[in-house]
């Protein structure tokens, strides 16, 4: 007579806790990324919205303030730019670490991890 003993499973390894535990790390550093890009983003916008607005305002006679706010600006949104690239460069970074940690944490606990 074959008789099926049931299995209790076993307890996950340290290594799948700290794997687990760096994954989540990895994530949230991630979603802070992409909220630090989003707000870049929108700041530039803004930036350049306030710079055409100046432009549209340049007239004949060259005003030295509005000169100087128009500088002020422009360099501000090259600033922003950079960082803007420098932060998707980041968030691709990211991705690509967070999915090699999903692909360990499915080896080590043998299942898909979602």
């Amino acid at each position: 007579m074959n008789s099926i003993i049931p299995t209790t499973p076993s307890p996950p390894s340290l290594r799948s806790i700290q794997s687990y535990h760096c994954y989540q790390r990895k994530v949230a550093e991630l979603k802070s990324v992409r909220e630090l890009h989003n707000d870049l983003a929108w700041q530039l916008d803004d930036t350049q919205f306030l710079l055409r607005d100046l432009y549209a305002h340049r007239e004949g006679d060259t005003d030295p303030l509005l000169e100087r706010e128009i500088a002020r600006l422009e360099t501000l949104c090259a600033s922003l730019e950079e960082r803007l690239h420098h932060e998707a460069q980041r968030i691709a970074q990211l991705e690509d670490g967070v999915a090699a940690m999903r692909g360990e944490l499915e080896r080590i606990a043998g299942l898909p991890y979602v």
